[in-house]
């Protein structure tokens, strides 16, 4: 992975919906993988530090131990989604995940 341009510092956090970052949403499958997004739900949410760059709000750079994982915006549109679009996404997300537990436990 090559991070190129200026970066800044920031604070995301991780929700059951994604992380979030000035209000957007990102994602990533290492983040999926080890069930962050399925922690928050039990859990609460949490802070994390990253990096982004201004101009290129496509992607962040979560800084996890010993690494550093990018993470791409699921909308990078500045249009409000529908509520209804919106609540059915996260709910095949989530019918998705349940189905890969029950995959990974047979």
């Amino acid at each position: 992975m090559q991070i190129v341009g200026s970066l800044e510092a920031g604070v995301a956090e991780i929700t059951a919906n994604g992380i979030n970052f000035n209000g957007l949403y990102y994602t990533n499958a290492k983040i999926i993988q080890l069930g962050w997004f399925e922690r928050a739900v039990i859990k609460g949410e949490w802070k994390i530090p990253i990096l982004f760059d201004p101009i290129n709000v496509s992607e962040i750079y979560i800084l996890h131990p010993y690494q550093v994982i990018n993470a791409s915006a699921i909308s990078l549109s500045a249009q409000k989604i529908d509520p209804e679009i919106e609540k059915k996404y996260f709910e095949t997300v989530q019918s998705l995940k349940s189905r890969l537990q029950l995959y990974r436990k047979e």
